[in-house]
Order: structure tokens, then C-alpha cells, then sequence
């Protein structure tokens, strides 16, 4: 299970991973659990067993679609906001022997800064992939207490998420009380390491080995990065940018003023995170988008 939020880059990494043999990964499967998805949301809080029952039910028909009897990992994204009862539902990851891959984002600045263009189903069908990019992904321009306010949001929630999927078990296979049980394991993986050339083959052949798969390219920064997908199309030549530009300058108006007012505001971890997106943006020299 793949546990974020929003536009944490969860989405490429669900279908990276949904590339490899034996790993059948889906998108979200509990979207009607989410207060925030519209007119797909449930309308209620959902009880436990209602959301027990259908979050076993996603994990079956994810296997089912797939037909691979080589499957090792089985699973979907889900977000935080699609969890109602944190304490049952970790109980229940440690209970199954659920494996999480916690993905988290150091840029928490671009989590709500993936401003698109809607395409009418004909644009879609009919664009390349470089065409569908170029028209999705545009430069916003926001104030420093709305980047301030989002990032330190950003930054508590996938703490507070870090610190409950700590204390389900010891790094020895003990819970917090001693007691072996089947063991959910938890891997942190962070998605600037995950595109950033000097550390995404490591980070992707980690997550994989996580799921007790094996990459199925050699050059695992080739898998990770040009991996081909049904949403995206066939593997793209190039590098990470230009199948994901996530550069704070290429996203954010005005940042190079911006990026000091949040250094002030004491958001260290973002602030570094953004410098090195923006040196490898640079580095590549990734046409604009």
C-alpha cells in the first residue's frame, strides 16, 4: 500500500511500480472515502467495518484484474485523508502483515501547486505525451503566507504520519509491547530522492526489493524514470524532468523572492528540498514545459 497525500507524486510511482513483474499496484480504490473528492465522496464517515470491508475488497480486485500467478505484491494508493480511524486501521496493517511504503516530499511548497489545464477527452486521446504535459502543468503565481501556510501543513501531517507508522513495530519485528506478530513493515521512500538522477536508481530498486520483487531492467534509474505506463505512454526518452518537471522555479511565480521568505519562516527541510529540484532542473537542462 502506497500511503500519502495529494500530489505527493504517488500516482508515477504507483504506475512505476505496476510496471514491474510480479507487482500489480492500482491508483485510488477508496476515492469515495475522501471528504475532499466531490461528488464521489460517500457523504458520511464511513464506520470501520465499512471501510475494512472495502479496502480488502480493492486489495482482491486489484489481484483479480491482474491474473498473474507470479504476483508477490498486491496493492493501491491511499491518502491520508481516506483514513477515519488511524488507530484501527494501523491495527489492522500490523494484523495482516500489510506491507506501506510511506511516500513523502521534502517540496511540500509544489503538493498544492500542480495547477492544471482540463483537456476535453479529445485533446487527450489525440495529444502526445510531451503536448499533454506541456498543456497540464503550468506556473502559478501564489503569495508567501499561502506557500508558507501549505508547506508547514504539508510538513505536519507526513510527521504525524511518520510518528504513527513508527510506533506499529520495532525495527527488530516486536511491537511497541514485545509481542511478535505477522508485521506490517514500513519503508519511507522520499520522492525528491526517487527523481533526482544521483539517487533514484537506489531508491526505486529499494522500494521494489521492499514488495520482494526484483527491478526488471539492470539500470534501475532507467526503470524508475522511462518505465512505460498505461496512463503515460510508451517510456520517454531523457530524464525524470521531463516525465515529471517538478522544479519550484518551473512551478512557482516569482520564487527566487519567495524561496527566501520560506528559508525565514524556519521551513528548512522544504527549502533545501527545492534548492536541489531547482539545480537539477538546471543541470539537465529540461526544455520548458
Amino acid at each position: 500500500m502506497i500511503l500519502t497525500t495529494q500530489h505527493s507524486g504517488s500516482t508515477w510511482l504507483a504506475e512505476q511500480l505496476d510496471a514491474q513483474p510480479g507487482i500489480a499496484c492500482a491508483d485510488e480504490l477508496l476515492v469515495r472515502f475522501d471528504k475532499h473528492a466531490g461528488a464521489s465522496y460517500i457523504g458520511h464517515h464511513p464506520s470501520w467495518q465499512e471501510w475494512l470491508v472495502a479496502a480488502t475488497g480493492a486489495l482482491e480486485s486489484v489481484a483479480k484484474q491482474r491474473h498473474d500467478p507470479g504476483l508477490v505484491a498486491v496493492g493501491f494508493k491511499l491518502m491520508y485523508s481516506q483514513i477515519y480511524e488511524p488507530d484501527a486501521f494501523l491495527r489492522w496493517l500490523q494484523a495482516a502483515g500489510v506491507k506501506v511504503i510511506h511516500l513523502v516530499r521534502g517540496a511540500t511548497v509544489l503538493m498544492h501547486w500542480n495547477n492544471t489545464v482540463p483537456l476535453t477527452r479529445s485533446q487527450k486521446r489525440n495529444a502526445t505525451f510531451a503536448e499533454s504535459m506541456r498543456a497540464t502543468y503550468t506556473k502559478r503565481r501564489v503569495s508567501a503566507a499561502i506557500l508558507i501556510h501549505e508547506a508547514t501543513r504539508q510538513e505536519k501531517m507526513q510527521m504525524v504520519w511518520r510518528k504513527r507508522l513508527g510506533t506499529m513495530q520495532t525495527a527488530d519485528g516486536a511491537d511497541q509491547h514485545g509481542a511478535m506478530s505477522r508485521g506490517s513493515t514500513v519503508l519511507e521512500v522520499s520522492y525528491e530522492r526517487l527523481i533526482l538522477r544521483a539517487t533514484s536508481a537506489d531508491e526505486f530498486r529499494a522500494a521494489v526489493a521492499f514488495l520482494g520483487a526484483s527491478p526488471a531492467d539492470p539500470n534501475p534509474t532507467a526503470t524508475a524514470i522511462n518505465v512505460p505506463s498505461a496512463r503515460t505512454g510508451p517510456a520517454q526518452s531523457g530524464n525524470s524532468q521531463r516525465l515529471h518537471p517538478v522544479s519550484c522555479a518551473e512551478r512557482i511565480a516569482d520564487w527566487q523572492s519567495l524561496r527566501e521568505e520560506l528559508r525565514q519562516s524556519g521551513l528548512d527541510s522544504t527549502y533545501q528540498a527545492c534548492a536541489l529540484l531547482d539545480s537539477e532542473a538546471q543541470s539537465v537542462q529540461t526544455p520548458p514545459l
